[in-house]
């Protein structure tokens, strides 16, 4: 970006659809430094927060490993890019920490994160992820991707 060489091209909307952009715009983004990612998420528009939700929800059904003092597994069974629901019968403190990883389809490497529990239901446990900017938006572009 910083280049002046460097030519701007605007992407199509039937580019946008097309996975191997995604993929190579993601793969750009990782390389780019922090200054560069910031300049670009600078130009980013800020999506007001009249929704209840900041990131939309993808219903799914996920193995997760997860863990606050022992090892547990569960079910996801909705994810956006702010966080995760799990179905599990353990129960947990609302604001603990815990550490999890998944897997999405197709991909072989294991989603890593850690979050903070936001809510208990009979069902499961709603947690929040604890993770930068930079980091939410590669998650809602792996779910984007795989959400077709």
């Amino acid at each position: 970006m910083s280049n002046s060489d460097e030519q701007v091209r605007f992407i199509s909307e039937d580019e946008l659809d097309d996975k191997s952009t995604i993929t190579r715009l993601l793969k750009s983004i990782t390389e780019m430094s922090t200054q560069e990612r910031s300049e670009l998420l600078s130009h980013v528009p800020n999506k007001g927060k009249s929704d209840r939700r900041e990131h939309p929800r993808q219903s799914c059904d996920l193995t997760v490993s997860f863990q606050k003092d022992n090892n547990c597994d569960g079910y996801i069974t909705n994810l956006s890019a702010g966080g995760v629901f799990i179905q599990t019968k353990k129960k947990f403190d609302v604001s603990d920490t815990i550490k999890m990883s998944f897997t999405l389809p197709n991909e072989d490497n294991p989603l890593i994160a850690t979050g903070k529990i936001i809510r208990n239901t009979d069902d499961g446990i709603a947690v929040k992820f604890d993770v930068t900017d930079f980091e939410t938006g590669l998650i809602s572009s792996l779910i984007l991707l795989h959400s077709e």
